[in-house]
């Protein structure tokens, strides 16, 4: 979910699951490894669809989710893929608070105190913005 959340305070983006980035696969190509499984395990693609959104609401808020984030499911050689169409938030900044270890640490290092944090993409990856770069971040985004 950083890496929404970095799409969301930067352009936006897409975001697919269910297909392996080709850096993990022998070939070196992407490969369509699909969700079904996931899918099958919530008894619906339904039931599915809501345990995703609810799980971005818990992240982000209802109001993001629904302003900015579509949920789509598409078939892809025979495979089910889920895919984010992620519009960038003009209106306000999207705080997340990741429960990862790593993440945690990352933040606690920065004196975060509150688990949350800011988070933009920087050319092809998520960046936590700390001091200056948040500051200039903020400058830029929502100017007075």
């Amino acid at each position: 979910m950083i890496e929404m959340a970095s799409m969301l305070n930067s352009d936006g983006g897409l975001m697919v699951c269910g297909v392996l980035d080709s850096s993990y696969t022998d070939s070196g190509d992407f490969e369509v490894c699909g969700i079904d499984w996931e899918i099958k395990a919530s008894k619906s693609l339904d039931h599915y669809r809501q345990s995703v959104s609810s799980s971005l609401s818990s992240g982000f808020g209802a109001g993001i989710v629904s302003n900015n984030i579509s949920i789509n499911f598409r078939d892809v050689k025979g495979k089910k893929v889920l895919i984010f169409d992620i519009n960038p938030s003009h209106s306000t900044h999207c705080m997340f608070k990741p429960l990862g270890g790593k993440m945690k640490k990352k933040l606690n290092q920065t004196g975060e105190e509150s688990g949350t944090g800011i988070w933009a993409r920087v050319n092809d990856s998520s960046r936590l913005l700390t001091g200056p770069d948040l500051l200039n971040w903020h400058r830029e985004r929502f100017p007075s």
